[in-house]
């Protein structure tokens, strides 16, 4: 009876103690913001029709020291908020590419506008894209192909596209 009760009483704490991870939904056309403290920042905020890059000093930072510890070359210098409208589609998407000194290497994420502040998008995971090669072409873009968004290099002949989980 002791032993009945033991294994009642047991099955209760697991019960009670067990709580359920809730999985997130990941659509990247549904907007969700990551939740990391330095991802969930505001990146932007459109004023007037005029995209401008918040804190672009601590973006560059984090990202060089991303590309460095990968063993990529490339000291990030420029970075700007970027409306692409792919071919054959209606609708507009948010890049951040930042670009080296040399030009050579660029680099960019999706963004998401909520109430004109932009934040990173939040896909099944959460990447950077790296064009890397020549200083005219090699571009970040965006492609829709069967409904799935995704940033693209543009063509040029040294170029070779990466990807870089930023969490």
């Amino acid at each position: 009876m002791k032993y009945n009760m033991l294994c009642v009483f047991a099955a209760l704490l697991l019960i009670v103690g067990c709580k359920n991870k809730s999985e997130t939904g990941s659509d990247a056309d549904t907007g969700i913001i990551a939740e990391s403290s330095y991802l969930s920042d505001v990146v932007g905020v459109e004023d007037n029709g005029v995209l401008k890059v918040k804190n672009p000093d601590k973006i560059k930072k984090y990202w060089n020291d991303k590309l460095k510890a990968e063993n990529i070359a490339g000291n990030l210098k420029d970075i700007e908020i970027i409306r692409a409208k792919p071919i054959d589609t209606t609708a507009s998407y948010y890049v951040l590419v930042a670009k080296s000194e040399d030009k050579k290497t660029k680099v960019s994420a999706f963004l998401v506008i909520k109430d004109n502040e932009f934040y990173f998008e939040r896909p099944e995971a959460l990447s950077l894209v790296i064009c890397q090669g020549c200083i005219d072409g090699c571009n970040p873009i965006v492609s829709v192909h069967n409904g799935t968004k995704s940033i693209v290099c543009s063509p040029c002949l040294e170029c070779v596209k990466g990807n870089l989980e930023i969490y």
